[in-house]
């Protein structure tokens, strides 16, 4: 780690090699005159325009805590969540289809026509550094800007303009689009759209990337295309630009571990100084009111839905069920909100412990959907969802039933799309698990390792269909249950694509609370983490959060790992926490006795 307050300009040019390429992110548009908001600052408005709306929620956390967890969910997940996407593409066109540049994007447009960049990269979506371009090639915004291609769509890529450019470079690649595509088809800002990136980009990525300086401003990392293809495009080297240590991501530490790179902490302004010439930025202050905007075009029904999924994302289903029960009282929503409604108070259910009234929810929202003729796949989900909910309740009958209806569902229908189907593979080996750990119990080491081997096959087929469709909840929990069935990270590794970041690491990108508290125990049962003060402390730390949550499945199993492995903490108070929760939790008579030999 390098602090750019320590060099000079002069060192700071000498540091940095050419030929360089530069991928920038929306810190390079909160200057004066654009004015524009980050991501971060984008959700902190839609924070504000949901969890302040008719009131703050009363949460037990206190103040200011519910927003700390909040700012841990990635902004995509905060898109995904949105029930109105159609609306959200419009509202994100508005407000970024803006062209007012400042000094940072005209020294980088300069730059990349003198060339002393070989090509901009960016996940902007504002049309500032293409009108500043336009303004120095002394021509309109378009594909082509003097030397400079520009490129949002495969379109570009494939035409001969293009082939063309790629002879005398330069290219200008907005790789999650552009404000200005009328179509809004371009635009990624949903964790589905950030899937493993499709072939015209990755080829484009490596061309612009193999062999040159890569040089990140104003850019967090907290994607989940980009950062890990990286390594792969081959850079020479990596200079990561962020404000301060705190904004140093896991992703952007790995990328520069990867690729024998720096993290340089500091202003971008002298950072980009040293690195393409004098600039002098003013700082200035986002024009975007964001909660204005959500809470003029959404109405309180969607924002209450987007309210209450996001608290699910949560782990907080304690809180997402007091959402539910005013949209539940709503009696104008059309069929379709009805199913979206149940399947959150389903989902809620689940991370509070009832999984058997989940798994009846989530039934009658199937009957729902079939009733009303929804498409097939919302079916398809749901019953997926019940078999899930059965299996962790310890009807094991019901949930293979579920399965089993599901995948007649998508034969019948015809449902052949890859992440359908390895979604359905998923639950397959959740419920191969429990004979999985009986057989090791019982020391039945042959039916273990064919259980084993049938895993294998599942996840090895299963990996890149999720990856590909941007299913990174199931992608995670598949690198997790990898992990737990003794199986090399390799199997997970989809021929030709990166591997998965290791399960602690991956939940903690998500934001996702339950999760997290799942690997943590299954690094301590299984030796990865030491047994010791600090750890139980974590373990304290993390039972007392579940229990805000009303995460009662994990309360009982980080009050029961404190209770096996830390010796020091057997005291009633624990004990207590161990037997309220666990008998708070609706499982079967054989689920109780299965968890309490097992590990859970």
């Amino acid at each position: 780690m390098i602090k750019v307050e320590n060099l000079t300009h002069a060192q700071i040019h000498s540091l940095v090699n050419d030929p360089k390429v530069i991928l920038l992110g929306s810190g390079i548009s909160i200057w004066d005159p654009t004015n524009l908001p980050t991501g971060k600052a984008f959700g902190a408005g839609i924070f504000r325009a949901l969890f302040n709306y008719s009131g703050r929620l009363k949460d037990p956390f206190g103040s200011g805590e519910l927003e700390k967890l909040f700012s841990r969910i990635p902004f995509e997940n905060v898109m995904e969540k949105c029930p109105e996407p159609v609306q959200l593409v419009a509202l994100l066109t508005q407000i970024y289809n803006l062209t007012r540049y400042n000094n940072i994007h005209r020294l980088v447009a300069e730059s990349l026509i003198t060339g002393k960049l070989s090509s901009i990269i960016t996940t902007n979506y504002d049309c500032c550094i293409d009108k500043a371009l336009a303004d120095l090639c002394g021509c309109p915004v378009g594909t082509v800007m003097g030397p400079v291609t520009r490129i949002f769509t495969e379109t570009p890529f494939t035409s001969p303009p293009f082939r063309r450019a790629r002879a005398r470079e330069p290219v200008y690649f907005k790789i999650h689009g552009s404000a200005d595509d009328t179509t809004g088809q371009s635009l990624v800002f949903r964790l589905r759209h950030e899937s493993s990136l499709p072939s015209w980009k990755r080829s484009l990525l490596k061309s612009i990337v193999q062999d040159r300086t890569l040089l990140v401003v104003g850019y967090s990392g907290l994607d989940f295309e980009i950062c890990p293809e990286i390594s792969s495009l081959k850079p020479s080297r990596v200079f990561w630009n962020v404000l301060c240590e705190s904004d140093i991501t896991p992703n952007a530490r790995r990328v520069a571990d990867e690729n024998a790179g720096e993290i340089i902490v500091g202003d971008m302004r002298k950072f980009l100084s040293g690195v393409l010439g004098s600039v002098n930025a003013i700082v200035g202050s986002p024009q975007v009111d964001i909660e204005a905007i959500l809470l003029r075009n959404f109405s309180r029904e969607s924002l209450l839905l987007w309210r209450a999924r996001l608290l699910n994302s949560l782990s907080y289903g304690k809180a997402a069920l007091t959402v539910i029960q005013e949209l539940i009282a709503t009696t104008s929503s059309p069929v379709a909100k009805t199913v979206e409604v149940l399947e959150e108070q389903a989902r809620a259910l689940h991370y509070i412990g009832a999984y058997k009234s989940a798994a009846l929810t989530y039934e009658k929202a199937t009957l729902v959907a079939k009733k009303s003729q929804l498409p097939d796949e919302t079916i398809y989900d749901l019953l997926l969802s019940s078999c899930d909910n059965w299996r962790c309740y310890g009807g094991f009958l019901k949930a293979s039933k579920r399965l089993r209806e599901a995948e007649t569902l998508a034969a019948e229908s015809r449902l052949n799309r890859a992440d359908l189907l390895a979604a359905a593979n998923l639950k397959h080996v959740l419920l191969l698990r429990r004979n999985y750990q009986v057989a090791d119990l019982f020391g039945a080491s042959r039916y273990k390792n064919r259980i084993r081997r049938k895993a294998e096959i599942l996840f090895r087929v299963s990996a890149e269909a999720l990856l590909s469709s941007g299913r990174w909840f199931e992608v995670q929990q598949l690198r997790l249950w990898a992990d737990r069935f003794d199986l090399p990270a390799d199997v997970t590794q989809p021929p030709g694509l990166y591997e998965l970041p290791p399960p602690r690491e991956g939940y903690e990108h998500l934001g996702f609370p339950m999760a997290q508290m799942m690997v943590f125990r299954d690094d301590v049962d299984t030796g990865r983490r030491l047994h010791d003060q600090d750890v139980a402390e974590e373990a304290i730390e993390k039972a007392k959060l579940a229990v805000k949550l009303g995460l009662r499945t994990e309360a009982w199993k980080l009050n029961y790992l404190l209770l096996k492995r830390f010796p020091e903490h057997r005291n009633t108070h624990t004990l207590r926490g161990f037997v309220r929760n666990f008998f708070d939790c609706e499982y079967s008579f054989l689920m109780r006795c299965l968890l309490l030999i097992i590990r859970p």
